[in-house]
């Protein structure tokens, strides 16, 4: 499928509804809208105050106009979803071609009224629109718009909400660097090991009671149990076995 052919196939998506309108589970009601309010610091009185909002243009207690999409949200679980759905439709025929990633990008709302205590609020989603193939800092994707149109309870349109994100195939990262040897790690009961070892002199951990040699060090023998100890110096000939590390190193040692 070429990309023109593909676009084509998004097309169809194009003005279809994402299902039944959704019913907010809650009415505009004033302990969500006094909770909203604290959370942002608005204090205006036509939200809060009962004798206030009486004696302004509205006659009664309004909801600020940004709530517009609270009092839909399903909560934290979020809604079910339906796999034959047209958005997961959509959705599949995206992931088949590569665009996977997705990035919210902006959003625009229109308020036609305000709502008052007591409105009930539905949702119906409409996918607007679905751009060209794009090519971004992000990745190649498309844009895809929906419009979000919120009613009360006669039918009447109380406010819309555009919503757009990216469906992107992500762009090719370049490979993280090798990251460095990590250092030798020390504490109370080695660090004079590598304090000798920085001065050459190679030494092993001794028990003073048993004469046991033992390393890696540490503090109590394991064949005596004893905490007494002293160093000795190593055995000679030590045998060892090297390989050389010949891959890159982020220092430049080898």
């Amino acid at each position: 499928m070429t990309d023109d052919e593909f676009y084509e196939a998004l097309q169809q998506f194009v003005g279809r509804e994402l299902g039944p309108p959704a019913v907010g589970p809650d009415l505009v009601n004033a302990p969500m809208i006094r909770h909203w309010c604290d959370a942002i610091g608005d204090e205006n009185p036509v939200y809060l105050d009962d004798e206030a909002a009486s004696r302004s243009v509205h006659g009664r207690l309004v909801a600020p106009p940004t709530m517009l999409q609270a009092w839909v949200m399903p909560g934290v679980k979020g809604p079910s979803r339906d796999p034959n759905s047209v958005y997961e439709q959509m959705n599949q025929l995206l992931f088949s071609h590569g665009f996977t990633s997705v990035v919210a990008t902006n959003s625009e709302q229109t308020y036609r009224r305000y709502l008052h205590v007591g409105d009930e609020i539905s949702l119906t989603t409409v996918i607007e629109s679905i751009s060209p193939q794009k090519t971004t800092a992000l990745g190649t994707g498309h844009f895809i718009t929906t419009r979000q149109d919120y009613l009360d309870a006669t039918g009447e349109v109380v406010g819309s909400m555009l919503f757009r994100i990216i469906r992107f195939r992500p762009a090719a990262q370049p490979a993280p660097p090798r990251p460095r040897r990590p250092e030798a790690s020390t504490t109370h009961d080695n660090q004079w090991w590598f304090d000798a070892l920085h001065d050459g002199d190679l030494r092993v951990q001794r028990c003073a009671d048993c004469s046991t040699l033992r390393h890696p060090p540490g503090p109590m023998c394991p064949a005596c149990t004893s905490l007494q100890w002293d160093s000795a110096p190593a055995p000679s000939p030590i045998a060892a076995t090297c390989t050389r590390d010949t891959s890159d190193r982020a220092d430049g040692a080898v």
